[in-house]
């Protein structure tokens, strides 16, 4: 299990991690028509179109070739 991230206010009142696997990650609070929070954004790792090799030590995916 991962460490937990602990999150803390920015600057301009947002939210962002200050350590753990999260730190420096904006999350954000996604709010309905009425202005209440319907939904927390993280986005945790960024993906190129190279990847790079897999590490030996993950194995693939159930149902994919190789």
């Amino acid at each position: 299990m991962a460490p937990a991230s602990r999150f803390g206010r920015t600057p301009r009142g947002g939210l962002a991690g200050v350590d753990g696997a999260y730190a420096g990650e904006e999350l954000r609070v996604r709010r309905g028509p009425d202005g209440r929070p319907v939904a927390l954004e993280l986005a945790g790792a960024r993906f190129t179109r190279d990847p790079g090799p897999a590490p030996a030590e993950v194995p693939p995916p159930p149902g994919a070739a190789g």
